[in-house]
């Protein structure tokens, strides 16, 4: 599990297990009536709001694991923390947890005990005061609580280690708990490209699956699968949480929200960590020292533009550029991708300035990576992300004036241009989104015969695509070779097509939206297709092989969920 790969950043991913969901996904059932002795139906009684929502969580509770049970009501927590509106639980004056807490208090049975001994674990200190309270009064009264909540306090934290890339853009966190016999670990994804939030959370029984997971996909020189101290593990993961909760525009995965409580309450149990001293942004003296020394720089010496470099120079460094624990500077494809998806749109940059910023975003990536020390294998894959961010802004942005400006976006955006309405933000947006599918460079394709070729086109497109695969280009031209490599070279190559369709005419949106966030967290162009072609290849088997219709919403689903990471265990009952 490589954290480039698997951090999300998207707030509607599909949960991973399956096991008790929440009372407000599962939706009410309908309720039974009894007849009168005429034979007709009484007037239905309302349900109270309490009285429902205990039924469901009694359904789901009866014969739970301790596990499932504190997932299912970390998940009930979430719910009215977003029902009441407030934007963490318990910091509504109505906190709806409160009177739910106050209302179980007049119910007498082990359901409700265990419920409120779950809300004295996971909720807010005020929600947890309230439930405890009520839950000593229950057991004061005689009510014996259910077999599951009788472990619930007895978490033991084991290990924990970190999985991170070597730019500094992502790590997974994660923690090894024990509790009567059963291990489970809390996994923390932390998107340092974004102010180290946590980005997602969520809860495996198998930690050993997990760790040899992480083991296998971080053998190469990109990433670093490393032991850390416990109380380490509290002050990575307590900072990025309240990272999270401090920006109120994070993005964050569908199970963070869900799992929060469980993991804040499992960071109580560890013990407390000194101050987290990762990677930091420049301060503005730093950005202009910095930005002096790259302009000096042997690969920043053919950078030609006057006074705009400087500027663009400057706003690079101080976007992207960290400096580690250790005082080196440098800087990752995420933070590149940052730049150029959410910083750029935002600058006031004249004509003279936008051209430069993609030869600078190079020359930047080249030093950065020199400065840093990184493997070989890292610093070629950094100086690639900013070619394709580089190739992408020329289209999207600096080459669109000019002849050659016009014959760009009249061949990624000419169809888009007929509607004469659309936004110069909207235009770029879709130039980098068909840039990112179709990219119409010699260098990336190999053959500068392609060079007239119109991405625009759908016969051209596929050319462009094929292009992409000259390693299969003999067996796609002779159908009697069978696999390379163990690849079907047809079949790679039409799922590519299928993708690159998707992408380029935003059909599904959800097939950019994840491409962006794979991006965002350090993935490289071919590993975001693969991905994309992964969940497109899953969804045609079931359609063509298994002989089962279309599931349009299904399939939107599972490209919501990239960024997961991969091969999650199942969670059993423990």
């Amino acid at each position: 599990m490589t954290p480039r790969r698997t951090v999300p950043l998207t707030p509607t991913r599909r949960s991973w297990h399956r096991g008790p969901v929440s009372p407000k996904s599962r939706g009410r059932k309908p309720k039974t009536t009894k007849r009168r002795h005429d034979g007709r139906r009484p007037a239905a009684q309302p349900e109270s709001p309490t009285a429902g929502l205990l039924r469901e969580v009694a359904r789901e509770l009866r014969g739970a694991a301790p596990l499932d049970a504190e997932l299912l009501v970390s998940a009930l927590l979430h719910d009215l923390s977003e029902q009441s509106g407030a934007d963490s639980p318990g910091s509504a004056p109505g906190d709806p947890v409160l009177d739910l807490v106050t209302a179980l208090g007049t119910i007498r049975s082990p359901e409700v005990l265990g419920l409120l001994r779950c809300i004295g674990l996971l909720g807010s200190p005020q929600q947890r005061a309230l439930a405890d309270r009520t839950a000593r009064r229950l057991d004061t009264a005689g009510v014996a609580a259910p077999p599951w909540a009788r472990d619930l306090g007895a978490v033991r934290p084991v290990r924990a280690w970190r999985s991170r890339d070597v730019f500094g853009d992502a790590s997974t966190v994660a923690v090894e708990f024990e509790r009567a016999g059963h291990r489970h670990a809390l996994v923390v994804l932390v998107d340092h490209t974004s102010g180290g939030i946590a980005a997602d959370a969520f809860v495996t029984d198998d930690p050993d699956e997990l760790r040899a997971d992480q083991d296998d996909d971080t053998a190469g020189p990109l990433d670093v699968l490393e032991d850390v101290d416990l109380a380490d593990a509290q002050a990575l993961l307590a900072a990025a949480f309240a990272a999270t909760d401090a920006d109120s525009r994070a993005e964050v995965g569908e199970d963070y929200g869900p799992t929060h409580g469980l993991a804040l309450a499992r960071l109580r149990t560890l013990p407390p960590g000194p101050p987290v001293t990762g990677a930091e942004l420049l301060d503005e003296q730093a950005v202009a020292t910095v930005t002096a020394e790259f302009l000096a720089s042997a690969e920043a010496a053919a950078l030609r533009g006057g006074p705009g470099v400087e500027r663009i120079a400057r706003l690079v460094v101080g976007s992207t550029a960290v400096r580690s624990p250790d005082g080196r500077v440098g800087t990752g494809p995420g933070r590149l991708t940052r730049l150029v998806l959410d910083r750029l749109p935002e600058e006031d940059l004249d004509d003279d300035e936008v051209a430069v910023v993609p030869d600078v975003v190079v020359a930047w990536a080249r030093v950065a990576g020199r400065w840093a020390d990184l493997p070989p294998e890292a610093a070629d894959e950094l100086v690639a992300a900013a070619e394709d961010l580089g190739t992408a802004l020329r289209t999207a942005s600096g080459d669109l004036t000019g002849e050659a400006g016009e014959e760009l976006v009249a061949s990624y955006a000419g169809d888009l241009l007929e509607d004469g309405d659309l936004d110069p933000r909207d235009l770029a947006e879709a130039v980098l989104r068909r840039v990112f599918a179709v990219p119409r460079s010699p260098g990336r394709t190999g053959n500068d015969d392609l060079a007239h070729l119109d991405p625009g086109d759908p016969d051209d497109r596929h050319l462009l695509v094929v292009a992409e695969h000259p390693e299969y280009g003999a067996a796609i031209a002779d159908p009697s070779i069978g696999t390379v490599d163990g690849v079907d070279p047809r079949l790679h190559v039409a799922l590519h097509e299928v993708v690159t369709n998707q992408l380029w005419d935003d059909d599904p949106p959800e097939a950019w939206q994840a491409a962006r966030r794979l991006l965002a967290a350090g993935a490289d162009r071919h590993d975001v297709l693969h991905e994309l072609m992964r969940v497109a290849a899953e969804f045609l088997r079931q359609a063509l092989h298994d002989q089962q219709p279309a599931d349009v919403e299904a399939y939107r689903r599972a490209l919501d969920s990239l960024g997961a990471p991969p091969a999650r265990p199942r969670r059993g009952a423990r």
